[in-house]
């Protein structure tokens, strides 16, 4: 959910400084690298739904595994609390 949040703050972040670059008349390098970047958005969408695909893949992993370290005992502990 952060990860979404902060993805979603970003590419807004982006766009309306672009948006304003542009209204504005702004140029130089960064702002012209955010042009390109605000230009190749699918590009940019792929690259993230690829990060929160290892992301989510790396999660379930960790998560089966340490369901699968944990003692039945120490399940059991923990619910009869």
């Amino acid at each position: 959910t952060t990860a979404w949040v902060l993805l979603v703050f970003f590419l807004g972040a982006m766009c309306g400084a672009s948006l304003v670059a542009s209204q504005i008349g702004l140029e130089g390098g960064f702002w012209a690298g955010l042009n390109a970047l605000n230009d190749s958005m699918a590009d940019f969408g792929v690259v993230v739904v690829g990060i929160f695909l290892v992301s989510w893949t790396v999660s379930v992993l960790v998560y089966r595994r340490g369901v699968r370290l944990a003692a039945p005992r120490q399940i059991t502990e923990s619910i009869n609390r």
